[in-house]
Order: structure tokens, then sequence, then C-alpha cells
């Protein structure tokens, strides 16, 4: 059984997550972040610092330690990327928010995608390394 969308752009404290899905009959929050840089096969995200970006990941660890799910979904818009992990000389607050949100069980996944002329498209999932 697949998730269903039940909700985008929804409000959670001061942010808005991306989504709210219904999967195995709970509701979890997911957000997702889209990564462009790449070093030796590894994507960085973020690729400059995001208060933003950091403010999400703290709303989505307070909804896990809560007992919901939550998850980061990082969509890698190249397909040269073997692993993603947080760019911590970018921006260090958010590379120790994600390590936070991880341990408080908000669920990480990132995915390379396939770049072609035709147009791109998800293609395989990655690790993510803390």
């Amino acid at each position: 059984m697949g998730a269903r969308i039940v909700g985008r752009e929804v409000r959670h404290g001061r942010s808005r997550i991306d989504f709210a899905i219904s999967w195995h009959g709970e509701t979890a929050l997911v957000e997702v972040k889209s990564a462009t840089l790449v070093e030796r096969g590894r994507a960085l995200f973020p690729d400059a610092p995001t208060a933003r970006g950091r403010r999400h990941l703290q709303e989505l660890t307070a909804h896990s330690r809560n007992f919901r799910r939550a998850f980061v979904v990082f969509v890698v818009q190249r397909d040269d990327a073997h692993s993603l992990s947080p760019h911590a000389r970018n921006d260090p607050a958010f590379a120790t928010a994600l390590v936070t949100a991880v341990r408080a069980g908000v669920k990480v996944l990132a995915f390379a995608c396939s770049v072609k002329p035709e147009g791109i498209r998800l293609d395989r999932r990655i690790p993510v390394v803390l």
C-alpha cells in the first residue's frame, strides 16, 4: 500500500512543511530539499547557509519527538552523486540540526536523478552519510 498526500504546505509551528501524507494508517510530515552541489561523488546540502532549512528540521524533530513520523527527502538533481551529506563547512548549524533530527527519529532519504536532454527523473536511492 502506497502513501497518499493529504496536505500540501502544511503549517507546523513556525514553518510550512511540504507534505502531509497518510501512510500505514498514520499521518507523516515530509519535507523535500533539492541538492545540486556534488563534490567527488558526494552531494552536499546546503550549498549556502539556510536558516529556513534548519527551522524545517527543528519542526520535524519536534514532530518526531512526539512519536509521530517525519521524513526529509533530498532530491539530488544530478546523476553523478553516489551519496549525500550535510555540507558542514557551508552551514554547520544545518548539519547539527540534521544529526539531531535523525537522533529524534526523523527518517532521511536521498535520491539521485537521471539527467538527460529529454528531461530529469528520479533514478535511484543513495545513502545519506552523516
